[in-house]
């Protein structure tokens, strides 16, 4: 079973990140969590006792990165990342472990692939973390699959939807994190 590094930049959310770690141990998950944590003391204290309650059901890798944004996070805790794919996950974000097992092996059988993905719900709350539902809607994650890269660039820049959340390449993604630094 391909395993996925699931990356997971946060800053002063500890409620969700604790979420996350109720979820995957929930859901037997066999994949890393890789949080990149900008806290302040009180919730990277939150965090790391959530960790620890979990240890014994999951791999979770866990850097402190103060004052430092999500992108450049990412490609910090990149550098740590053994697994062959990975996928960004915001800390509000979950992602299903059995999808991603699913994506790593769509992408171990598919080389011409550099991510995949699969259906995304987006759902708006009434309250805070844990409220009611109060509606749903999908989530565009867009196929791409013509013959030719400027047709597939054409498709995507007139017809945009956000690849990071799709299972990737760990070496493709890391390549693509470089970028992050040179654009405006």
């Amino acid at each position: 079973v391909p395993k996925v590094a699931i990356l997971i930049p946060t800053k002063n959310r500890s409620e969700f990140v604790l979420q996350q770690l109720r979820y995957h141990s929930y859901m037997n998950s066999p994949h890393t969590l890789y949080i990149g944590d900008s806290s302040d003391k009180e919730h990277s204290e939150k965090i790391l006792s959530g960790i620890k309650q979990f240890k014994d059901k999951l791999n979770v890798i866990y850097r402190q990165y103060p004052d430092i944004k999500a992108e450049p996070t990412c490609k910090e805790l990149l550098k740590l990342v053994e697994e062959k794919y990975s996928i960004y996950v915001g800390d509000d974000d979950i992602a299903i472990p059995n999808s991603l097992t699913k994506c790593a092996q769509f992408l171990a059988e598919n080389t011409d692939y550099s991510c995949a993905h699969g259906t995304a719900v987006l759902l708006s709350v009434k309250g805070n973390l844990g409220s009611i539902i109060k509606g749903a809607s999908k989530y565009s994650l867009k196929e791409n699959e013509l013959l030719l890269g400027s047709y597939r660039l054409e498709l995507f820049l007139n017809n945009y939807w956000v690849p990071l959340f799709s299972v990737h390449r760990t070496e493709e993604f890391k390549i693509a994190h470089d970028t992050f630094d040179t654009l405006p």
